[in-house]
């Protein structure tokens, strides 16, 4: 059964495996994914929402689901502090939707609408509401782009309104609701840009000096044609004509390859993560065999 359960975990039909991948993978690169624990809306003929029991939601399958929110899908978000504890109080969402109209084009355009998680204050207390805002093409000739309000949910639990909102934001310290932090691999991908660049440039020297040119005295590119690389250069009459080769390199090489060490130390750091706790056995059998 907890199996069946957690072969499908999200909307778009990922089991857990894949969808703790993607986790993985996001606070890696960025340090920050948001997850959203929502649940299925279940319609009638008319299109509004229809009431289930718990039973027939079981019956049918229904549970709750999770979507996951890239650090660039998270436009906006505000917390306050309430009894000592960081409490969330909305959370601005965009996503990205294909929006198909056969009347006007054959091509599907790409259209951002936004989710807003808000917790309002009421007589009753905080109560958890989703406001779902759609992006609209007017139908004029500047075809300009207007929000409407197209839903107000208000997700229940047992038939009363949430008092929180459930959408997490995962960084690699765990959950952190407040400023963005630096990913764990950013020393890692700095180096690696300057490798890059140490690398083009040594192909670039390579290119130049790697291709004999010949030095002839007195040559003269209005009568012979415009020197190329490979062809040959002009020089005083009294010269001597010789071949240029390189004598020496830049040392570029060389930086190449200290960045090359360096990149392999912050990799083995970022996964030896040695000092911030005592590994047990199998961990630390884990980070010799990740570093070796």
């Amino acid at each position: 059964e907890g199996a069946k359960f957690f072969s499908l975990v999200t909307f778009d039909g990922k089991s857990i495996e894949d969808f703790l991948r993607s986790v993985v993978e996001e606070v890696l690169t960025v340090n920050k994914i948001g997850i959203l624990v929502d649940f299925p809306a279940v319609t009638n003929e008319n299109g509004d929402v229809a009431l289930m029991s718990q039973y027939d939601y079981e019956s049918a399958g229904l549970k709750p689901l999770l979507s996951i929110y890239k650090t660039e899908s998270i436009v906006n978000w505000y917390w306050e502090i309430r009894n000592n504890r960081i409490v969330p109080r909305f959370f601005v969402l965009a996503e990205e939707e294909l929006e198909f109209n056969d009347s006007t084009s054959l091509v599907p355009e790409e259209v951002t609408n936004y989710r807003i998680l808000y917790l309002q204050q009421t007589s009753e207390g905080m109560v958890y509401r989703q406001y779902v805002i759609k992006a609209v093409q007017t139908d004029g000739h500047d075809k300009k782009t207007e929000y409407v309000v197209r839903d107000i949910i208000t997700p229940l639990d047992n038939g009363k309104p949430l008092g929180f909102i459930p959408f997490y934001t995962m960084t690699d310290k765990g959950l952190d609701y407040r400023d963005n932090s630096v990913s764990m691999i950013n020393g890692l991908v700095n180096t690696n840009i300057g490798h890059y660049r140490n690398s083009a440039d040594w192909e670039n020297e390579l290119h130049w000096v790697g291709i004999k040119t010949l030095y002839l005295p007195g040559y003269d590119e209005d009568v012979y044609g415009e020197v190329t690389l490979g062809g040959a250069m002009t020089g005083p009459p009294n010269s001597i004509p010789q071949m240029i080769e390189p004598k020496s390199d830049s040392g570029i090489e060389k930086e190449m390859k200290n960045k090359e060490e360096r990149m392999a130390v912050l990799g083995a750091e970022r996964i030896a993560q040695k000092g911030r706790y005592i590994p047990s056995a199998e961990t630390a059998r884990i980070n010799s065999e990740s570093e070796n």
